[in-house]
């Protein structure tokens, strides 16, 4: 720490240093906490100081204008506390005056700085700042306002000094700030007076040079636009006119050459109608009247030109084609079928293509007719034999079914009549094989669409098979299925894995109420389509591990079975335990859509 004599020497140097180019702090000191001159600008440290401002710790507090000694003038006292040091200037109000001389833009404005009370502290007249004169408070306004102050007009504006009650005053006299503006507003008027001159003199220049020949022109060029295409603009003209008349010449031209090629379109257009081989027909889109017909026309029907005009098309069909020709005519349909009638009273299916078209501003419909009825006649005998093909492909359903079932008695008597308990399980797993098999051909003859059969009511119905021949108490089988259509060549491997996985469960996990077998099929969303999975889940002793090894191979022939019938569907099995770790759970996925099949995935239905 430095002794207080040197504190005070650097102070007061820096005091020195910051008043130097500032003329208008007449003083400047620092004091300690007892009041006395630490630090000053002029001789006297140690001295006590009496403050004039009342201090407030942390802001600058200023005093009323006094007479000061030190400084030799009127002065403003500005002092900064802290609490332990105060800070304190003596502002030198006629030094600042002068300053506010140099800074008025003219002679005649009044610049200067006023307190609380409107009384200046300072002034570009320093003879107002000396009487303490008051401002009027007309003039301390933050904008610019125009005020009247001692008998002359000044513009008045001031702003409040930060951290004191101290405005900033300015007074631009009035006079000497319109003075600019007035000198413009003269300017601009005689601006607008030799402009009106001028404009006269154009105007009249114009009406000789330009509009008088432009007048001229237009009237040359509306009988062009009167349909006088071999009218041409002549005469005198100036060059630019001249150019414009050559354009118009050009394009009277062009208008005469597309009129020609328009009469040419329209003449072929005629010959194509007229020499055209197919009935076409030209009708008024709101009445539906024939308006013209061409000669195949006339012949496919056997009327009269003068005849066909006075008919209606709804006269030559047996059913109302009005709603379908006003939509053509709107820009929609442009076919319908119908039956038309010769006027020999021969109904023929027809096929109408109608198209709008304009013709010297009449819209109309182009009507092309197909006759059809050859073609109707062939569809009817397909669908004839599509019938009776349909009919033979229910019986040999129908008859595959009950051979089937006769099968499955067979089995069932044989295995009524045999003692060994194995032979019998052999017999019942084969016949509710054959009751898959079976069932499937039933559903599917009973479909109205014999290519596909619903899988949630085949396999419903082969549960509920599979339930009452094993005696399973009711609830013991709970089953939640989603609707899905499977192709019979599919649909015999879907019902078997049922069968097989079903009748294995029952046989090994004895269901019941509190722990049931349940039957799962739902569609899931993958990357190549939809897929479908069939889940059979118990909470059975669970599936041996060297199965679960081997993903089912190498087990049963039921679970070997499985396994095919899993390819068959194009999918594969998966073995595993339930949820909670208890049981058998085997997931059976496959595309919704038949994939298509090739050798390595063998076998057929048959399986």
């Amino acid at each position: 720490a430095e002794s207080p004599a040197i504190v005070a020497e650097i102070e007061g140097a820096m005091l020195k240093a910051f008043k130097r180019p500032h003329a208008e702090y007449a003083f400047l000191a620092v004091l300690d906490s007892m009041g006395r001159v630490e630090a000053s600008t002029v001789p006297g440290s140690g001295a006590a100081y009496g403050l004039h401002a009342a201090l407030e710790p942390g802001s600058v507090s200023f005093s009323d204008p006094f007479p000061s000694d030190i400084a030799g003038a009127v002065v403003v006292e500005a002092a900064y506390s802290n609490g332990h040091r105060t800070v304190l200037a003596l502002l030198d109000l006629g030094e600042i005056s002068s300053k506010l001389v140099l800074v008025a833009q003219s002679p005649s404005d009044r610049l200067g700085v006023v307190d609380g009370a409107g009384r200046y502290l300072a002034c570009s007249d320093p003879s107002r700042a000396q009487a303490r004169e008051r401002v009027d408070p007309s003039c301390l306004v933050p904008g610019p306002t125009k005020v009247e102050s001692g008998g002359s007009e000044y513009y008045a504006s001031s702003k409040s000094v930060p951290g004191t009650h101290w405005r900033i005053l300015y007074l631009r006299d009035a006079a000497l700030a319109d003075a600019p503006l007035d000198a413009f507003l003269r300017n601009i008027l005689a601006l607008a007076a030799a402009a009106l001159v001028c404009m006269a003199l154009i105007s009249a220049l114009v009406w000789r040079n330009i509009t008088a020949p432009f007048d001229a022109l237009v009237r040359r060029i509306d009988r062009i636009a009167l349909g006088r295409y071999s009218e041409r603009v002549e005469g005198e003209l100036s060059a630019e006119f001249k150019e414009i008349g050559d354009a118009f010449n050009a394009m009277a031209d062009s208008i005469e050459r597309r009129d020609k090629a328009l009469l040419d379109s329209e003449e072929r257009y005629r010959l194509l109608f007229v020499h055209n081989r197919v009935p076409t027909l030209i009708v008024d889109p709101g009445l539906l009247s024939i308006c013209d017909a061409n000669d195949a026309a006339l012949s496919y029907y056997g009327y009269g030109k003068e005849e066909i005009l006075s008919l209606r098309l709804e006269d030559l069909s047996d059913a109302v084609q009005a709603a379908d020709l006003r939509l053509a005519a709107s820009g929609g349909r442009d076919r319908c079928l119908s039956r038309h009638r010769l006027r020999s009273g021969e109904l023929r299916d027809v096929e109408l293509y109608a198209s709008l078209i304009e013709s010297g501003g009449n819209r109309r419909l182009y009507c092309v007719v197909f006759d059809v009825t050859e073609r109707r006649l062939a569809e009817e005998r397909t669908a004839r034999a599509l019938e009776e093909r349909t009919i033979l492909l229910r019986e040999v359903y129908h008859r595959v079914k009950n051979n089937l079932q006769i099968i499955s008695s067979l089995l069932n008597l044989q295995a009524e009549g045999g003692e060994d308990e194995s032979t019998m399980r052999a017999f019942r797993i084969a016949q509710d094989r054959v009751f898959a098999m079976s069932l499937a051909h039933e559903l599917v003859y009973q479909m109205p669409d014999l290519s596909s059969i619903e899988a949630a009511e085949y396999a419903e119905r082969l549960v509920a098979n599979l339930q009452v021949a094993y005696g399973v108490k009711e609830g013991a089988l709970q089953v939640r299925l989603e609707a899905l259509k499977l192709d019979l060549e599919r649909a015999v491997p879907f019902g078997l894995v049922i069968n097989e996985l079903v009748s294995n469960a029952i046989k090994y996990a004895k269901p019941s109420v509190e722990g049931p077998i349940r039957v799962r099929l739902e569609l899931r969303a993958g990357e190549a389509g939809s897929l479908a999975f069939l889940a059979v889940e118990d909470s059975g002793p669970g599936i041996p591990l060297e199965i679960l090894r081997t993903g089912g191979k190498g087990g049963s022939l039921g679970l070997s079975l499985v396994n095919a019938l899993a390819r068959q569907l194009g999918g594969s099995a998966s073995w595993g335990s339930g949820p909670d770790g208890r049981g058998a759970l085997v997931e059976i996925g496959f595309p919704v859509a038949d994939p298509s099949r090739n050798e390595e995935r063998g076998g057929g239905p048959g399986l």
